[in-house]
């Protein structure tokens, strides 16, 4: 489906929604099947669990991560989900699944330049460390716009898309019977 963020599969999932909140501060306020709540307090949790590889992601901030890269899948799961996820996953849970690190190396790149000065860069680099025993992954991603709403009085522009991040993950597998994985 070629989406970059969440808020890009709304239109292919039923009962799915993602929004920038009423509060303004870039937080995304997701709803599965019409339950969402507003994540405004350390002491108030969010209806929908997001998870990537399994990890809970505190904070809606978090969950809007990009999904070019090293993603292998995005699962929508309607709620209540407490059985598998836990707490929090009463509308639902989110399961973000990134690749496994191979032991063939590979890299994949994409550049995106597009209206409004919107430059977007992701890589993706995995191979062997040492053959059939330890292997790794690195990820990366950025993403620069400038608003398209321009404020009279000062020149600046609103509505403005900046930010940064990544993944790394090594698997190790000493013998047949253990792999030992760690992500960052």
């Amino acid at each position: 489906r070629h989406a970059l963020r969440l808020f890009d599969l709304q239109d292919a999932i039923p009962n799915f929604h993602v929004d920038t909140g009423s509060y303004g501060n870039g937080a995304p306020l997701i709803s599965i099947r019409g339950i969402s709540s507003t994540v405004r307090n350390v002491g108030f949790e969010s209806g929908v669990g997001v998870y990537i590889d399994g990890v809970y992601q505190g904070r809606p901030n978090t969950a809007d991560a990009d999904l070019e890269g090293d993603i292998a899948r995005v699962e929508i799961l309607r709620g209540p989900q407490g059985t598998f996820f836990g707490k929090n996953t009463t509308a639902g849970a989110i399961n973000i699944v990134t690749s496994q690190p191979s032991n063939e190396l590979s890299a994949q790149a994409t550049l995106d330049y597009g209206n409004y000065d919107l430059k977007r860069v992701s890589a993706y680099v995995t191979g062997p460390l040492i053959a059939d025993r330890l292997s790794a992954s690195l990820s990366a991603y950025g993403v620069d716009r400038r608003g398209y709403v321009l404020n009279l009085y000062n020149g600046s522009h609103a509505d403005s898309d900046r930010y940064t991040g990544g993944r790394a993950k090594l698997r190790a597998t000493p013998n047949d019977a253990l792999t030992i994985d760690l992500a960052l």
